[in-house]
């Protein structure tokens, strides 16, 4: 929680839509920005590790950590990751959250992958969903990570669809000015959104067009250096801005002047609610892959998952066309971009999860003694290989 990204703006409205309802809503996390602080409903009690979640595999370190909590009891936990529902898997074992129900959250297209996978993470997972199976809802953020969590995971407990929940209102508010030719993105500057870094090449070709392309990029991240050197590299110092940090709620107001938007996730599906036509970018990708207008196709289905679109649309083109659209296609374009989005309505979203707080406890048969036996095989594994490093030889040449 360095900036305000995906998770952090799910878990921002999540939490005070439910705090708005009645519940009593704690956040557990490795650790909050000041900035971020201020921006969470007041009532949100947030505690943090201080460490990295996968560190608390170990017993010792734990139990320190959980007697550092202050938790009444608890009756829900929302996972949003996989490492998430393991820390709640480890919960489960504690007197306050014996009797909670969990919700593992698939929020990553490669959600599913992750958990095939021989990691740690991915084995106390498994281990902790086939003894808390009868009381963990799987909840898919789009139709293709349902029917992947089905064929693979189904027998122990299937995925549900929820759509991302997203407070739409104050993107529909804002008051629309746009300037053609201005793009805009929002998001982390890092290696899962890609976009940030191959947009740079897009405008220089843009403007070698003729065209007076300006692109502002908000955000940070550890990709920051590498975006300036193309900005550099393509003399794009006067075109291209890297605008820092944004706090949620001047994002709206980033929106009216936005020709276009190019993003992923929960920004690109608040910029089309504003009536922003956005270009989809696929996560880790550096080709420039697209499946075109956010609007245009169905991204509980597709988001993500761009690889697989036949034939590939590409950033480059589909920009172009936006930005040459005639004005009454273009305000078309604005309209459709709004109303498609109302599938992601907090209201009607939340309700669904609301839905499953009412669902009765069945019981699982969490075992401490072999999830703690797991935890310990791991951290053997994991010292043994730090062992290995220091040891190993080195070579000259």
């Amino acid at each position: 929680m360095a900036v305000m990204g995906g998770y952090e703006t799910l878990i921002m409205r999540m939490s005070d839509y439910l705090i708005n309802q009645g519940h009593s809503t704690f956040l557990i996390c490795e650790g909050v920005d000041v900035r971020l602080r201020a921006e969470f409903n007041e009532a949100l009690v947030i505690q943090t590790s201080n460490r990295p979640f996968v560190d608390l595999y170990e017993r010792a370190s734990f139990k320190q950590f959980y007697s550092e909590l202050e938790l009444p009891q608890v009756d829900f936990i929302i996972c949003i990751d996989m490492l998430s529902y393991v820390l709640a898997g480890l919960l489960k074992l504690t007197a306050t959250c014996s009797q909670a129900r969990l919700v593992l959250g698939l929020f990553q297209p490669d959600s599913v992958r992750q958990l095939k996978r021989k990691s740690a993470t991915a084995l106390l997972v498994r281990r902790i969903l086939k003894k808390e199976a009868p009381d963990t809802t799987v909840v898919a953020m789009t139709t293709r990570l349902q029917a992947e969590w089905n064929a693979e995971f189904a027998s122990g407990v299937r995925a549900e669809f929820i759509p991302l929940p997203v407070d739409l209102e104050p993107f529909r508010s804002v008051k629309r000015q746009p300037e053609r030719y201005k793009i805009v993105s929002v998001g982390r500057l890092n290696d899962y959104k890609t976009y940030n870094i191959f947009m740079i090449e897009i405008v220089r070709r843009l403007v070698d067009q003729g065209l007076d392309v300006t692109y502002e990029i908000y955000g940070e991240g550890p990709f920051q250096a590498k975006i300036e050197e193309e900005i550099k590299k393509y003399k794009l110092e006067g075109s291209v801005t890297l605008k820092g940090h944004l706090s949620y709620e001047k994002f709206p107001n980033a929106l009216s002047a936005a020709y276009g938007f190019v993003g992923m996730g929960t920004a690109a599906i608040e910029a089309a609610a504003a009536g922003v036509p956005v270009v989809y970018s696929a996560p880790r990708d550096m080709t420039g892959v697209t499946h075109g207008l956010l609007h245009e196709f169905d991204l509980t289905e597709l988001g993500g998952f761009a690889h697989e679109t036949n034939p590939p649309l590409k950033m480059y083109d589909v920009l172009t066309d936006l930005i040459q659209l005639e004005a009454a296609r273009y305000e078309e374009a604005c309209q459709k971009s709004s109303a498609a989005m109302a599938v992601y309505s907090m209201e009607g979203v939340m309700f669904q999860y609301e839905a499953l707080f009412e669902k009765p406890k069945i019981g699982g048969s969490n075992s401490a003694f072999s999830l703690w036996l797991l935890c310990d095989l791991i951290q053997l594994v994991r010292c043994g290989r730090r062992w290995a490093q220091k040891i190993k030889p080195k070579h000259n040449g």
